[in-house]
Parts: structure tokens; sequence; C-alpha cells
């Protein structure tokens, strides 16, 4: 499969889904059988751990249809590079996608000063010094309280030139 028509069958499975018309293909029996010996996804995601936003779902996909990779903020570590990496190298997904969604908590709270986050344990907080490092620095003069834990770090997509911008135009 190519990458436009993984695309197309990501859009087209978007499309069942915000018109209300999903088929949930891929999900009985014989495609359990069929994933038992291994799985060919069509797409890698990396997607928030929001629960409203379940690919799987919004993309109307079935059993080994996607390669799911979920992680609060969408952040971009070793353990999620392997993943893509793994996916695209391994299985060969013709696309990786990195799927973003409004109200993220993750980034809301990036975007708070720091006395406002004073009493998050320290898991948290690393989830929230990732976010932050990864934001522009033309934001910290729209949002005075960003100040990016780690200035010199590039951001995803300039570090992995293999990475390129696409973006949907249908609503999720």
């Amino acid at each position: 499969m190519t990458t436009q028509q993984a695309l197309q069958k990501l859009k087209d499975g978007n499309t069942r889904f915000v018109g209300g018309k999903l088929e949930h293909p891929g999900t009985g029996g014989a495609r359990r059988k069929e994933v038992l010996n291994g799985q060919k996804p069509f797409a890698a995601i990396l997607t928030c751990s929001d629960s409203r936003v379940p690919p799987e779902i919004i993309f109307d996909c079935g059993i080994g249809d996607i390669f799911v990779i979920r992680v609060a903020g969408n952040v971009l570590d070793d353990t999620v590079r392997g993943s893509l990496a793994y996916a695209a190298l391994h299985l060969k997904c013709p696309m990786i996608v990195v799927l973003g969604h409004s109200l993220c908590g993750a980034v809301t709270a990036s975007i708070q000063p720091d006395e406002a986050l004073a009493g998050e344990p320290d898991s948290i907080a690393s989830i929230i010094d990732k976010v932050r490092s990864n934001i522009p620095a033309t934001m910290g003069k729209k949002y005075p309280a960003i100040i990016p834990t780690r200035q010199s770090q590039k951001t995803p997509w300039q570090s992995s030139p293999r990475l390129r911008p696409m973006t949907l135009s249908t609503p999720l």
C-alpha cells in the first residue's frame, strides 16, 4: 500500500466516523484469526493518551489495521521513537501520523505558570517539561509563563528529517 492509499483509508474512515456511519471493519473472529501470526498495519499513529481521541474509532479501523502509540501530550522520547521505527522498518508501515487534538490536558498544563503546577508529582511534571521543550520560543511571547526547559533541543520535526507534517482536512 502506498502512503497516499493509506492516507485515503484514514480519511475515508474519519468521514464515516464524522458522519455517524461506522462500519467497524475487521473486528470479527475471522480477522482475529488472520492476525494471530503477524500484523500488517497500513499506518502508525502517534497520538495523545486522551480517552476522547481513540484512533481505531475515529478512523473506523479494525484489529491490526493501525499501529498506535499513545502518550500524554504526544511526547516523543526514545521509547516512542523506537516504536515508530519498529512500525516503519519491521512492519513496513507506509505512513506515520502524528495526531494532535483540541483541549489536550498536557499541552494546557504546559502553558501554565510553574506556581500553578507546584503540587504535581514528578511523573506528571516530567511530561509537562517534555511538552514545554517542544513549544517554539515564539510561543513565550503570547504565553509568558512558558519557559522551555531544553531550549537547545530541537523539536521532533527538526530532529527527524523523515517526519513530514500532514493534515487531515476532515474534523475529528
